[in-house]
């Protein structure tokens, strides 16, 4: 969700404690208490957003504070994308971080400072994080935030902002973008720049228009300059064939300033700054593939090339829905891949797979990553009701654990495609489609949800652990899990 909060820094800086040296023979933290007036902490910096705008050169980390004589100065330079550096600072306290960033004319056009105590105590070095906001010294038309990371078949929002252009009653920009990778939505006015101020689209490439103050000797800044002046809404399309990202540029252009009076402003004193997108493919969030296309034999290998292979245990090997599949005898019959970083799944998650039922079965569980303790890391079951039809439910948690609901009822003995995508923490966005069709899904109170939990246990195919844990009696094929919850538009499901 876009927070539409209005915040007049323009970016963050992130210092993190990579290095850490105090005492010899120790092992050293930095934290915020326990202090010790002792030692050196080494700090390694990374600014993210402003460095792809070209006016970007140089910046410059100055440490002061109590006992240090001579502020302590490190240089940051342009690489990747990102301003990198490193300073090394005496543990204390009220430790003085003071950012700068100069543009290739020498001009300061940002700064920002925080006071910490940087602190240290034996233990496993750690890292620590340092949020500094940067603020525009100079004019400047800026795309919020500068750097961006969305999904393929997914959408997001920039705010746009002004910084230090006083008296300023109409701007005209435009912000070009790659048509095969995103498309715009909409764009939304900022209505606390009250009822008088319109927008209007004028004649140029890309996402052009124009923002006024219609009466006259009015502004659509404050006093110092700044307005948030609205957000451009985005959708994506795929990332090209065979890639897993794609990296495009959001420049921005501006074409006209007036003042209050009606005075052109100078376009070369205002400083334009675009954004950077990367577009990740949904194979980027891919944990595993099992095609179950294995002739013979007890392995099942991943095909996704993360090296998730799995053991059968049992099962036979028969035709399935494309190629070969696994069949399950419901009572012993179950595959296991062990326990990976890759399926500690805490966001969200997508399964597509295609699975068959087999008649005079009872209820079943497809799949589960479920602890000795009872937690599923996820589980997805398929549940006969004789009174109220069958479910297929996908929950997590300890039980009775957080459900996602689809009241079904699979036919016997026939291949099904299913595609579920949720979200942990939001019933928004969370589809299920079965056989290619949209299903209605009961989705859970998010105010009494369970914590997601990751555990230790392994990734089971047709079944549940546990003595009493449920098996499932038919077969699976082609079993896809996503580390994330997928849109329901990249998949080619109807209603």
């Amino acid at each position: 969700m876009h927070n539409l909060k209005d915040v007049k820094s323009s970016s963050i800086m992130i210092i993190m404690a990579v290095l850490l040296a105090i005492l010899p023979g120790c092992s050293e933290k930095v934290v915020n208490s326990d202090f010790l007036d002792q030692g050196t902490i080494r700090i390694s910096a990374s600014l993210d957003g402003i460095a792809y705008a070209g006016q970007v050169s140089y910046g410059s980390i100055t440490v002061t504070g109590p006992g240090i004589i001579e502020p302590i100065v490190s240089e940051l330079i342009v690489e990747n994308g990102y301003l990198v550096g490193e300073v090394i600072v005496p543990a204390g306290r009220n430790r003085v971080f003071r950012i700068e960033v100069y543009d290739k004319s020498e001009v300061l056009i940002y700064t920002g400072r925080t006071t910490v105590n940087v602190a240290s105590s034996t233990g496993d070095a750690e890292p620590l994080l340092i949020t500094i906001n940067l603020y525009p010294q100079v004019p400047m038309m800026k795309i919020v935030p500068g750097t961006i990371t969305a999904l393929e078949y997914s959408n997001f929002a920039v705010d746009l902002k002004v910084y230090n252009i006083s008296e300023l009653n109409q701007i005209e920009f435009s912000i070009n973008y790659d048509y095969y990778l995103l498309y715009v939505d909409s764009f939304e006015l900022n209505p606390g720049l009250g009822s008088n101020v319109t927008y209007y689209y004028i004649d140029q490439s890309g996402f052009a228009i124009g923002i006024q103050d219609t009466i006259t000797g009015n502004m659509i800044v404050d006093d110092t300059g700044y307005a948030y002046l609205g957000t451009l809404y985005f959708s994506t399309y795929n990332v090209p064939y065979g890639s897993l990202a794609d990296t495009t540029e959001l420049p921005l252009e501006i074409h006209y300033m007036a003042d209050n009076e009606g005075n052109s402003i100078f376009l070369e004193q205002v400083a334009p700054e675009g954004s950077v997108v990367e577009l990740l493919a949904a194979e980027y969030f891919l944990s595993g593939n099992w095609l179950m296309n294995e002739y013979e034999g007890d392995a099942v290998y991943d095909s996704s090339g993360n090296g998730l292979d799995g053991l059968a245990y049992g099962t036979t090997i028969n035709e399935g829905s494309y190629g070969m599949a696994r069949y399950f005898n419901g009572s012993s019959d179950y595959i296991e891949v062990g326990d990976d970083d890759l399926l500690d799944i805490t966001e969200g998650i997508t399964i597509e797979l295609e699975v068959l039922i087999e008649d005079g079965s009872d209820d079943a569980v497809i799949l589960s990553k479920q602890g000795a303790n009872g937690n599923a890391n996820f589980m997805l079951e398929y549940r006969r009701y004789a009174t109220t039809g069958d479910q297929l439910i996908l929950s997590y948690g300890l039980p009775p654990r957080t459900s996602f609901v689809v009241p079904i009822n699979l036919a016997d003995n026939e291949w099904h495609y299913i595609i579920m995508g949720i979200p942990f923490t939001t019933p928004v966005g969370a589809f299920c489609a079965v056989d290619w069709q949209t299903r209605t899904m009961s989705v859970p109170n998010m105010s009494s949800r369970q914590e997601v939990l990751t555990n230790d246990g392994s990734l089971l195919f047709g079944r549940q652990p546990g003595e009493d844990g449920l098996y499932l009696m038919g077969g699976l094929d082609n079993i896809s899990i996503y580390r994330t919850a997928l849109s329901e538009s990249m998949f080619d499901v109807g209603k």
